[in-house]
């Protein structure tokens, strides 16, 4: 059976009436209320060595206004491969048409560990092992959480949901805003990292002062929890009165942060994870929001996807943005630019998507390694 939404349908809508019988998609995106069009369009993805990631890598028909106005329908593999992730610059999308599956549940857990794993190549063998595979590397308490999932029947028991973006009460958007930015004036990476080993327990335990990460009743935590796969991975959080997302929360007192995402080819793993322990050792910088979050693609047909005809795993980060982010500078942006010069330095190949906190509305741009390592001469 086939589906086919229109461009402007929100990813974790699409299963709507047909909730009962089938989903549209073989893997679950990692964050909800994008749309189709905007989901392939970017090649948003989620986590897993076995499965398809993204949307775009399961769409098997287009349909397409041209820039010269024409209706086009986009069906022979070639021409798919080429519209799988547009980034807006290949027409106007009107519907996508996708392969349906049974609808499925799955069984997720987080747990600790120490992050030696990332230094001896263990993590991407782990990774071949479970339907879904992610990681959260909090690199100042030498941890990192595993996030890992098994697909199963519909009929299992469980009715567990994610609350990975949670919605707040505005007074602690408020607070936590005064909170970041007085820590970040002050340069206090030991209260930042505080809220990283705040942010790391939350992942795997109760906490008090934030939703459960995985819960039945939005109180307590499930751990390892069971539910629909595409709610334990695709939650949304509102504007509403009494509790909103955190960068909703208006002028001075919302949360904006500010994401880098970065893919490399997966045999560079060790490598790379050594290159970032020791940018971090010589410039602190905490990552107190999400940590340092991992995840893996397999090989991509798409074109213009970041895993385009290669394994690959992304590191990304996100960090509070100051009030004034044009004359206030964030805390650890040392590091995080010493990062990004040790890979052109070393000549690591990588792709670079550099993303605002609503990249999944508006797009994100892509620069390649061998793009950023080059110089061009001026036009005249």
């Amino acid at each position: 059976m086939r589906l086919r939404g229109k461009g402007g349908c929100y990813t974790n809508l699409g299963p709507g009436n047909y909730q009962k019988i089938f989903l549209i998609y073989t893997i679950i995106l990692h964050s909800g209320g994008i749309t189709i069009g905007g989901a392939i369009g970017t090649g948003a993805h989620g986590s897993s060595l076995l499965h398809p990631t993204s949307l775009s890598d399961q769409v098997i028909r287009l349909t397409v206004i041209s820039g010269d106005g024409s209706l086009l329908v986009i069906d022979s593999r070639e021409e798919v491969d080429a519209f799988r992730v547009h980034l807006g610059l290949l027409g106007i999308i009107v519907d996508i048409t996708f392969p349906t599956v049974p609808l499925f549940k799955m069984t997720i857990q987080n747990r600790p560990m120490s992050d030696s794993i990332l230094f001896n190549n263990s993590l991407p063998s782990l990774a071949t092992q479970y339907d879904m595979f992610q990681a959260w590397w909090f690199p100042a308490a030498g941890q990192v959480v595993l996030g890992t999932g098994n697909y199963t029947s519909a009929d299992t028991v469980g009715t567990a949901t994610s609350n990975f973006i949670p919605n707040e009460p505005p007074a602690m958007i408020a607070l936590s805003n005064s909170a970041f930015n007085a820590l970040q004036a002050t340069r206090s990476t030991t209260a930042l990292n505080a809220f990283a080993t705040f942010t790391e327990l939350s992942l795997f335990t109760q906490v008090v002062g934030k939703p459960p990460v995985y819960s039945e009743d939005g109180i307590l935590i499930k751990n390892p929890a069971t539910g629909y796969a595409w709610r334990l991975q695709s939650n949304r959080c509102g504007n509403g009165t009494l509790e909103r997302c955190s960068w909703l929360n208006g002028a001075g007192t919302s949360i904006f942060p500010e994401e880098s995402s970065i893919a490399f080819d997966i045999s560079q793993f060790t490598g790379v994870m050594t290159m970032i322990r020791k940018v971090i050792r010589e410039y602190p910088a905490s990552f107190a929001l999400v940590g340092i979050y991992i995840r893996f693609s397999p090989a991509s047909p798409a074109l213009m996807a970041i895993s385009s005809g290669r394994t690959t795993f992304t590191v990304e980060w996100t960090t509070p943005m100051r009030r004034n982010p044009f004359t206030e500078s964030r805390d650890g942006i040392a590091a995080y630019q010493m990062i990004l010069q040790e890979m052109v330095s070393k000549k690591i190949i990588y792709i670079m998507v550099a993303l605002n906190f609503n990249w999944m509305y508006l797009g994100c741009k892509l620069w390649r390694s061998t793009a950023l390592g080059k110089k061009w001469t001026p036009l005249h």
